[in-house]
């Protein structure tokens, strides 16, 4: 692996975490910059749209079969869009959590599965990457529609989410860049090289350091105790989220079943950050404790990327061996 492959590699745990110690730190740079304004977009909003404009075009590779269209979809969409939420759900009516906490938890259960990772980890644990990708594919787009629905639900207790703004907000800064991103690569000989793979990590760093310069102070204030009964949370969440994508992959070919388990069992970092930027935006009373929810989404994107890649590392060496 050279250099600049770990650089990469690393781009995104490493870099979201310095953003959030430079955000709890040192919060007057980071509110500066969310305060920047191009015309009706801000910072944030520009910073999204590249983050799946990117992203789009490195789906390029993904070519949607009819064969996949049937129960291994069906079945990835509802564990990852559907069952997910319902499990979330059930964690906050049984445990009180502070309302930035529960944010974070609904949040990162709504969205869809990750835009690229849950391919990788297909292909790495031996898996049918085309599968994984077309998986991928028709799960982000149809998350993209149902995760406001689905965080204005599990927040009703908490405050009045307007549901059709939200899903016309995400539907401008995600779905239509990440469309044509996906067009444009099929259409031109545009292709994610190196150097534009590392674009959407930064923009989620950068996401990441707004929202928490923000709201530094609510996260200060937020108990210790609270954030350990977060991380139980997070960590059984993907336990069980786990154990059904096995359920659901045990009768399915070793290869596709590998790539319904990664992509059931993932969920995408970069989405959830937008829907918490975008519910802030929406609702005052959440804007204040956006941070506590970006501090939910990271620990869950380090649970699942440290137990996945373990699992996905051994599996490939099952293959191998």
């Amino acid at each position: 692996m050279s250099g600049y492959e770990r650089f990469a590699k690393w781009l995104l745990p490493l870099g979201v975490v310095g953003a959030l110690v430079m955000g709890l730190i040192w919060p007057g740079p980071g509110e500066s910059l969310g305060e920047i304004e191009l015309g009706p977009l801000d910072v944030t909003a520009i910073t999204v749209i590249i983050i799946f404009l990117v992203s789009g075009v490195a789906l390029r590779g993904a070519r949607v079969q009819r064969e996949s269209l049937s129960r291994a979809i069906v079945v990835v969409l509802l564990l990852n869009l559907i069952v997910a939420p319902l499990m979330a759900g059930a964690f906050l009516a049984i445990v009180p959590l502070a309302s930035g906490l529960a944010f974070g938890i609904a949040a990162m259960a709504s969205v869809p599965t990750t835009l690229s990772s849950a391919a990788v980890l297909t292909q790495v644990a031996g898996g049918d990457r085309v599968w994984g990708a077309t998986l991928t594919v028709l799960c982000v787009f149809t998350g993209a529609l149902t995760a406001p629905i689905a965080v204005s639900l599990l927040l009703r207790t908490e405050a009045t989410i307007p549901t059709g703004s939200l899903l016309l907000r995400l539907i401008l800064l995600v779905l239509v860049p990440l469309g044509v991103g996906y067009g444009l690569a099929r259409l031109t000989s545009w292709q994610v090289n190196r150097v534009w793979r590392v674009v959407p990590s930064l923009g989620v760093v950068v996401l990441a350091w707004i929202t928490v310069s923000e709201s530094a102070e609510s996260i200060q204030a937020t108990p210790g105790g609270q954030l350990l009964v977060v991380g139980a949370l997070v960590i059984g969440a993907h336990v069980v989220m786990l154990f059904l994508a096995r359920i659901a992959a045990l009768s399915l070919p070793r290869d596709r079943a590998v790539a319904v388990f990664f992509v059931t069992a993932q969920k995408t970092l970069p989405l959830a950050l937008t829907v918490i930027s975008a519910v802030a935006v929406l609702v005052p009373e959440l804007s204040a404790v956006a941070s506590q929810a970006v501090i939910v989404a990271v620990m869950w994107h380090f649970v699942q990327t440290l137990v996945d890649g373990t699992i996905a590392a051994r599996w490939g060496k099952d293959v191998v061996h």
